[in-house]
């Protein structure tokens, strides 16, 4: 995503506005940012947490939608992406991508390709999400399945093991 969007840093952020994790915090070397929650503009990616909707800027020191955003100024930010990750009506995560030296970093034609990535991208972290949470089901009913053996087995005959536990 950084060399395609000509970006200097990408951060990919899983959660909610109120409370997200940074999972991959980048820079266009490729090598992991220490302490990501200070490197961005905070204000980008909850805006785009709760709106759900893109946020580009070729020039975000003079972009008047961005004024109010101290963080803008403060980390001397020039071309800023923030992508939703959505699946149905929820933001599930956020791709943000900034350069802080380059103004008109940011092509049109390679955010729509962005924007079809970070599309398919929600659905494949909710889908491991899903299959994560079928995983925990199934080992709490295969545990439910044996302690519910033992208990029947219990009074009627000597205790014995469950058929599948020999």
């Amino acid at each position: 995503a950084l060399e395609l969007a000509n970006a200097e840093r990408g951060f990919l952020i899983i959660g909610t506005v109120k409370e997200h994790k940074f999972q991959v915090a980048r820079n266009l070397m490729g090598e992991d940012l220490a302490d990501p929650s200070h490197e961005i503009s905070q204000s980008i990616a909850r805006e785009v947490f709760r709106t759900g909707r893109t946020l580009v800027t070729n020039d975000a020191l003079g972009d008047a939608r961005l004024a109010k955003f101290k963080s803008v100024r403060d980390l001397k930010l020039m071309s800023i992406a923030g992508f939703p990750l959505t699946l149905k009506d929820r933001t599930i995560g956020v791709l943000y991508l900034d350069n802080r030296t380059v103004k008109n970093a940011f092509r049109e034609d390679d955010l729509s390709l962005l924007r079809t990535l970070c599309d398919q991208a929600g659905i494949a972290i909710e889908n491991a999400r899903l299959i994560d949470e079928n995983k925990r089901k199934q080992r709490a009913l295969e545990e439910a399945k044996g302690q519910a053996w033992n208990v029947r087995c219990v009074g009627q005959y000597p205790l014995r093991r469950h058929p599948s536990r020999r």
